[in-house]
């Protein structure tokens, strides 16, 4: 019941959004966004919702099947579908995995879970216990010993520090009016080479996601001549990487050599056109604007610079636990760095959701995670998940701090995909044994 109250109320959100577009703007384009919004957001109230309706069992139900009325069992049952869920929600339409509940967790005795299982296990565990609160005191007691589990699981590291590299951050805080101004493409240069001359030598300086829009070239030569009058190793910028009539989200690393990634999972409607046979002549014809971005080439996503290895997300790559994984544990990287365009959201609470989801990648995978946005919130997180430094959002200013090179693997890096598919398939098995076994129950009571 909840969970298809939260549905409800998600899709309540979106048409607030429309109808006050509709209202403030009054315009067709607002109209037609309004529309894919709240497209988007039935969606995924749909499927909260579905999450109740697979959970709930009829009383009429419980009486011909005693088995399934266990306390116990109940909760268990609630835990896996919502795991199920967020699994689905995670895969369609390219995924959506923010909502994850297990986000909430971070800094909490729940964390230590997020080593072995990552953030969707942590989900399961919150959703157990939650189901817990609700159903008896037996069940209340096995929750409590599932805190007190994780509580100890929290003490372990599974990841060792090694050699120490210096980093700085610089946080422009352009506002999006002013960034893609044709006028303003030198000014923005100077302003982040200032920035970045006022850090002590680095071995590493990260710049913000799409800070410009240019060649490769072009945007080496310029990082080329910052890094050599302020001393770095090295700059990493990202920026709109554009090849003759095709376009990149990348980042871009230069220095005694240089290496430039291309995004891989862009955002549906704000870089790309899912279906564009069908989609394209619909948003041309309601003239609403939208960007077409390339994907980039799936292949080695680490980025060797500095004694560092790293492995690079682009904003709402961020979100994808299992691509982070991959990548951590095909290139044993050192540390996970982020560029973000958070600007976008304004003063809401996307950005620090997003903040949060690189410190569960951090803690995932017991790595350093050093993240650049434009506007906020950049900063230096631990490997146990921890903020070292952070800037506050809507700041012109820079950061310094400390990583190091690591060594080791935590049990999620290594077997994370293993470990949440067996969950799922012990989930479907017990559930299917369990109707099983109710139904024998109620066919021998039947009268013949």
């Amino acid at each position: 019941m909840y969970a298809w109250l939260f549905g409800v109320a998600k899709f309540g959100v979106g048409a607030s959004w429309i109808y006050v577009s509709i209202q403030q703007y009054g315009d067709v384009h607002w109209l037609a966004a309004g529309a894919y919004v709240a497209l988007f957001v039935c969606l995924i109230a749909l499927l909260t919702g579905l999450v109740g309706v697979a959970s709930h069992v009829p009383p009429r139900t419980l009486r011909r099947y005693p088995t399934l009325d266990i306390p116990l069992y109940r909760c268990l049952q609630f835990a896996f579908v919502w795991l199920a869920y967020e699994w689905l929600r995670s895969s369609l339409m390219t995924g959506f995995p923010v909502l994850d509940a297990g986000y909430v967790l971070i800094s909490t005795p729940f964390d230590g879970l997020a080593p072995i299982l990552g953030v969707k296990g942590m989900s399961f565990a919150i959703a157990f216990i939650a189901a817990t609160l609700v159903s008896g005191w037996l069940s209340l007691a096995a929750g409590a010993v599932v805190v007190l589990l994780c509580a100890g699981l929290a003490l372990f590291d599974y990841t060792e520090r090694l050699e120490p590299r210096q980093v700085g951050i610089v946080q422009v805080s352009i506002p999006l009016t002013e960034k893609w101004e044709m006028a303003r493409r030198s000014q923005s240069l100077r302003l982040y080479s200032q920035l970045t001359h006022s850090l002590s030598p680095k071995d590493l300086v990260l710049w913000s996601e799409a800070a410009f829009a240019t060649s490769q070239p072009s945007m080496l030569e310029a990082l080329e001549l910052v890094r050599v009058t302020s001393n770095h190793n090295y700059i990493a910028t990202g920026y709109i990487e554009t090849d003759e009539e095709r376009r990149y989200n990348s980042l871009l690393i230069a220095g005694g050599d240089h290496a430039n990634y291309r995004k891989l999972r862009l955002v549906p409607f704000g870089e790309y056109v899912p279906i564009p046979s069908i989609l394209r002549p619909i948003l041309g014809f309601a003239n609403v604007p939208y960007s077409d971005l390339q994907v980039g080439e799936d292949g080695d996503r680490s980025l060797n610079v500095a004694g560092l290895k790293l492995v690079p997300a682009i904003c709402y790559e961020a979100s994808f636990e299992r691509d982070v994984r991959d990548a951590v544990r095909q290139s044993d990287a050192d540390a996970i760095v982020v560029v973000s365009e958070d600007a976008w959201f304004g003063d809401s609470f996307a950005p620090h959701q997003n903040f949060e989801m690189a410190r569960m990648r951090a803690r995932e995978h017991g790595r350093y995670v050093v993240r650049a946005a434009n506007s906020g919130i950049s900063g230096i997180v631990g490997p146990d998940g921890e903020v070292i430094v952070q800037a506050d959002q809507f700041m012109r200013t820079t950061i310094e701090g400390q990583i190091f090179t690591m060594s080791g693997k935590t049990p999620y890096t290594r077997f994370g995909a293993l470990f949440m598919n067996t969950l799922l398939i012990i989930g479907v098995f017990m559930i299917t044994v369990n109707r099983l076994i109710g139904w024998r129950q109620a066919v021998k009571k039947l009268p013949y």
